[in-house]
């Protein structure tokens, strides 16, 4: 199958390279294997053949967000207003009868829901971590998996 690059032009480009350099108007041109160019539109070489977006007036190109702190569940939104002491022993519900198979799938929807807002790489605790890890690589997402570690004198934690 061939490799489809795609320049995305005349846009304003940030970068996090070590000098955090901005380009206006710049591109970037990449492919399914990473960025290949990027930098003043002048001096871009846009690939023959490439699909191109010219971004001119309309396009700000920004490398993909981090969430520093993520908690993958399928009980996102379940209890919204509840204080963190009272709300603890309803999530340790879920992780009592949790199956990698859950824990793969809440991995999936809670990455794809990441990617979809602009996230590209995530800190993630959770548990089955290897399901985290299967679900991060399926859709390309940068993942670091990090195991629980919570003591309360009067509440009952689940092991991991």
């Amino acid at each position: 199958m061939a490799v489809q690059t795609t320049a995305i032009t005349n846009s304003f480009v940030v970068t996090v390279d070590p000098g955090f350099r901005c380009f206006s108007p710049g591109s970037v041109v990449f492919d399914d294997r990473g960025i290949r160019a990027i930098g003043p539109s002048g001096d871009v070489v846009v690939p023959a053949g490439a699909r191109v977006i010219d971004g001119r007036g309309r396009l700000a190109v920004l490398p993909g967000l981090v969430d520093v702190h993520s908690h993958s569940s399928l009980l996102k939104g379940f209890s919204e207003n509840a204080q963190l002491i009272d709300w603890l022993p309803e999530y340790q519900r879920e992780h009592q009868v949790l199956t990698e198979a859950d824990a793969y799938h809440a991995c999936l929807i809670s990455y794809l829901e990441a990617l979809k807002g602009g996230t590209t790489t995530v800190l993630d605790m959770y548990r089955f971590l290897p399901q985290g890890a299967r679900a991060a690589e399926q859709l390309g997402l940068r993942v670091h998996l990090v195991p629980y570690a919570a003591d309360h004198p009067t509440k009952k934690f689940f092991e991991t």
